[in-house]
């Protein structure tokens, strides 16, 4: 029989289970930027400043707390008094803090000051408009829309990508990180732009993908960098594979406002997180969907083999019902280990 709490996608079950009661109190999570390090790894928690918040209480202190996966706060520390622009973690379980004036700081997850380094050149001299970090990198955009790249925070030298000649900030952007590019080697940076195309940049050169069915609002690439999911302005959810070659789905949400989150969920589901209705959407290869509704506002860490889902209450782990399990489980399964089951509840 199906296993209590599966749901079917397509040809497919996906479970959504609870790992941990939350021991961090009553965070307001809608006044509050996380920041998770993968593989069940550490969260970070500090003020968000794309916010106006009434600052009372617990909430005026301008610091960056950093919690255990079920809630357990490792340290707190001052934040520095520039602007952050970004927050993410390295492969090494750093924690990567990227400033408005260019400068990188790398915290351990005690809280430690590890290093502090400069991007030296346009990011520090024209300051720092976002960023994306990924496990042993970063790519920074700069405030005249210029794209530099450190490929490596231990050795950590900036590197101009070329100029794609923007004349306004992308509407959203990823990137493609170098171990899934062709040469193994460059971050590919993709940006959408408000004519609705994307824009493929490395340090050799750009190259427009003329496309047509954007602005795109949101855009995340797969665990495995092969397929990319878009939300477009008018509210679709299309995936394509990363080098445009193949489109594969487009899904309308019917709605306009983009998600808080737009994620994978392992390498066949879309999932997208809509904070002011607290919904948790999930698409799957053929459209199919599943939709979880909360009480209460959520955040969500992307996992090689599915997603940890944080709320006030609750840590829970949402993925793809391995084969072997489904194997067990299913309906007039004849499998040997779902014969075995069958057995052993009949004793």
């Amino acid at each position: 029989m199906e296993h209590e709490g599966w749901q079917k996608l397509d040809d497919r079950y996906y479970r959504k289970f609870e790992i941990y009661e939350m021991s961090w109190g009553a965070l307001d999570f809608s006044k509050l930027k996380l920041v998770g390090c993968p593989y069940g790894g550490a969260l970070a928690v500090t003020r968000d400043d794309t916010k106006i918040i009434k600052i009372s209480g617990a909430d005026s202190s301008d610091s960056i707390s950093i919690y255990t996966s079920y809630g357990k706060k490792l340290a707190e520390f001052m934040r520095d008094k520039e602007r952050i622009v970004k927050m993410g973690w390295s492969d090494l379980e750093r924690l990567v803090i990227v400033l408005a004036n260019g400068t990188v700081l790398l915290y351990t997850a005690l809280g430690e000051l590890q290093r502090r380094f400069l991007l030296e050149g346009p990011p520090a001299e024209d300051g720092v408009m976002d960023s994306i970090i990924w496990g042993t990198g970063l790519v920074v955009l700069t405030n005249r829309l210029q794209l530099f790249a450190v490929m490596s925070l231990e050795v950590p030298y900036t590197i101009p990508l070329k100029n794609p000649g923007l004349d306004s900030p992308p509407t959203s952007w990823t990137i493609i990180e170098p171990q899934f590019t062709k040469d193994g080697e460059t971050v590919e940076v993709l940006l959408a732009t408000s004519t609705g195309t994307i824009i493929v940049v490395t340090d050799a050169g750009f190259h427009d993908m003329l496309l047509s069915n954007g602005p795109f609002t949101s855009m995340s690439v797969s665990p495995t960098g092969k397929i990319l999911a878009c939300f477009t302005k008018t509210g679709n959810v299309w995936v394509v594979s990363t080098d445009f070659a193949k489109n594969l789905s487009t899904f309308e949400t019917r709605s306009p406002k983009p998600p808080e989150q737009l994620v994978w969920c392992g390498t066949d589901a879309v999932v997208l997180y809509w904070e002011r209705d607290n919904l948790l959407f999930i698409i799957g290869p053929n459209n199919n969907w599943i939709k979880y509704q909360y009480d209460e506002p959520l955040y969500l860490v992307p996992e090689c083999d599915g997603i940890r889902i944080f709320s006030k209450r609750l840590c829970e782990f949402l993925h793809r019902v391995p084969n072997v399990t489904e194997s067990i489980f299913k309906v007039a399964g004849t499998s040997p280990a779902a014969l075995l089951y069958l057995s052993l509840i009949h004793i």
